[in-house]
């Protein structure tokens, strides 16, 4: 794999463990897809808001 592409994959992770940690919403679709929760929102799918803490 690109080293450029390794570089955005991991960056994409940090910032979804980062918001995961945090408590705030992620959007997850079927196919494991992470998208923007307002996009998600109407497109009528839900968000995964963890309690804040929980996740380490």
């Amino acid at each position: 794999m690109d080293n450029n592409i390794e570089n955005a994959v991991a960056a994409r992770r940090a910032l979804l463990a980062e918001m995961l940690k945090n408590g705030e919403p992620v959007a997850v679709t079927a196919t494991g897809e992470v998208m923007d929760t307002q996009e998600a929102a109407e497109q009528g799918l839900s968000n995964i808001q963890p309690p804040e803490g929980k996740l380490a």
